[in-house]
């Protein structure tokens, strides 16, 4: 239960930390363009 609870955790964690990616990718690409 526990280890269950701790693997779903760690995978809305990655989630998260992929949609900030994605969300802050194109202000780090947007000024290379210019």
């Amino acid at each position: 239960m526990f280890f269950s609870f701790w693997i779903f955790k760690e995978n809305v964690f990655f989630k998260f930390t992929n949609l900030i990616f994605i969300l802050f990718l194109p202000l780090f690409i947007w000024p290379e363009m210019y």
